[in-house]
């Protein structure tokens, strides 16, 4: 049952962003009926999920439960698997991120109304979630680095969404390069732990 629920918790935003992005400018105000709905499914199942891993319930026990997707670079000497990963500490940070986000788009329902881009606002919001959650969920570094990517875009969209006010171009520009003068350091600090472990599997390299 959790190898589905578990991709669930990132798959219905993930829906949520493509259909809104897709169809979301001919749903007017009506825009916001699918994104929520897809972080308020993604709260209930991710509390269930967070409520068996803290309680220690099978399959999680004590230290965690992970589903292996596929095999993301099936090479010999560099083996590198795309998966998700649940522990006491993934829960708790899960509870954090599900519930401020479902409050933030709740919220955002009431406060963006007016604004012309109403849709597109929520297409954004959805693709912040689908990358902090994978972020949280990610069981190996290179994907973890990939939802730090997938979090700066998402934050450089945010960030300049009134793009025709200077000060928000500005600060979206800024928050970009600060992002990627990091990852200079997070790209360096993997390929670190790779010599040293052998692997990118968080479970494995610590």
């Amino acid at each position: 049952m959790f190898d589905t629920l578990i991709p669930a918790i990132i798959a219905l935003p993930l829906l949520g962003f493509l259909f809104t992005a897709l169809v979301g400018r001919r749903l007017g105000k009506r825009a916001h009926v699918v994104p929520v709905g897809a972080i308020f499914l993604a709260w209930l199942i991710g509390m269930w999920v967070v409520f068996n891993a803290l309680s220690g319930a099978e399959p999680f026990g004590e230290h965690g439960y992970g589903i292996s997707l596929y095999t993301w670079i099936p090479s010999e000497a560099f083996q590198v698997t795309a998966g998700l990963f649940v522990d006491n500490l993934t829960a708790v940070l899960l509870i954090v991120v599900l519930t401020i986000g479902l409050l933030v788009h709740v919220y955002s329902i009431g406060y963006m109304s007016h604004d012309p881009g109403y849709w597109r606002f929520f297409a954004y919001l959805n693709l912040f979630m689908v990358s902090m959650l994978l972020l949280v969920l990610a069981d190996n570094f290179l994907v973890v680095f990939v939802a730090w990517e997938l979090v700066g875009l998402s934050s450089y969209l945010l960030i300049g969404f009134w793009k025709h006010k200077q000060s928000a171009a500005l600060a979206a520009k800024k928050a970009f390069l600060v992002n990627r003068v990091g990852d200079v350091g997070f790209a360096l600090g993997i390929m670190a732990i790779f010599v040293n472990t052998c692997t990118l599997n968080i479970r494995d390299a610590i």
